[in-house]
């Protein structure tokens, strides 16, 4: 398997990423959402505002685009999120929040529509996961591991979706850290892309 470009999303929540998909809303602030193709890889990042408890800031899985971005209007989006079983969403069992969530609707109206709902149009890509990462890797290991990061003030992840292609004397080395930790097959796949 190949990767193209690599990006790092920072979520609360990793039922999505089980479910095999990606979304935000249409707008400036999600523009890289836009930008994703086919064949790109993403690192799954939950942020200080993780849902899942003990559970934050660190990488936990590896996923890869299946296609390119759909917009979609709210209530295209919204019909999308109630087909999204959630008990048939391989989330590793550590992290599941609660069994009151029939499908990815019900958890979006709990805990995203009271932000999100005012927007009309949505980005939507769907992906699969390549790997759920055994052992969880911090931003602050990252950081440590690989010299270049530093240099950079402030946070590694900016914002919901981060393209890290960009930073090739980021990406090889954290390819390099996370080859410690998963399959041989996602290795493969990253010693491929350099």
């Amino acid at each position: 398997m190949h990767c193209n470009e690599f990006f790092i999303e920072s979520t609360r929540e990793l039922y999505h990423v089980a479910c095999g998909f990606m979304w935000s809303p249409n707008g400036q602030n999600w523009a890289h959402m836009a930008s994703m193709a086919e064949g790109d890889c993403v690192l799954h990042y939950l942020s200080s505002k993780s849902l899942h408890q003990a559970q934050s800031k660190v990488i936990v899985a590896v996923s890869r685009v299946k296609g390119n971005p759909q917009f979609l209007s709210r209530d295209q989006f919204l019909s999308k999120l109630k087909s999204y079983d959630l008990n048939k969403c391989p989330l590793p069992t550590n992290f599941v929040l609660s069994k009151e969530f029939i499908n990815y609707y019900d958890l979006w109206h709990r805990y995203y529509a009271d932000e999100f709902n005012k927007y009309g149009e949505f980005i939507f890509v769907e992906i699969e996961v390549m790997e759920w990462l055994r052992s969880r890797i911090s931003i602050d290991d990252i950081r440590n591991r690989i010299p270049v990061l530093k240099r950079i003030r402030g946070n590694i992840v900016q914002g919901y979706l981060t393209p890290i292609h960009r930073e090739v004397g980021f990406v090889h080395p954290l390819f390099g850290v996370l080859r410690t930790c998963c399959e041989e097959n996602i290795s493969h796949s990253f010693s491929n892309r350099f």
